[in-house]
């Protein structure tokens, strides 16, 4: 009990997820193109916390709210992740 409880305390990633198939996850939907900085841990036994930042391809307002709802329901479903805090930055393919 001492060392999941340490790793817990640790903010550890849970052992069952993996970042990378996430990552992947997160980056089908629909005008995601990046996401980075995923940072993913324990909020205590049965709730599991996500922050990242996503690259998206528009910068109007409703569309990231549909995209941030999309990824959100996403990472509730697949992975149980109940808690999420995502940065979106503007993808300008232009520059």
């Amino acid at each position: 009990m001492l060392p999941k409880t340490i790793h817990l305390l640790m903010e550890g990633t849970p052992e069952d997820l993996s970042s990378g198939e996430i990552k992947s996850s997160m980056e089908e939907v629909e005008d995601v193109e990046d996401v980075h900085h995923i940072h993913i841990w324990n909020l205590d036994e049965h709730r599991i916390a996500l922050e990242a930042h996503v690259v998206v391809a528009t910068n109007e307002l409703q569309e990231v709210e549909l995209i941030k709802a999309k990824l959100k329901k996403m990472l509730k479903d697949q992975f149980k992740i109940t808690h999420s805090t995502l940065e979106f930055e503007y993808f300008n393919e232009s520059k």
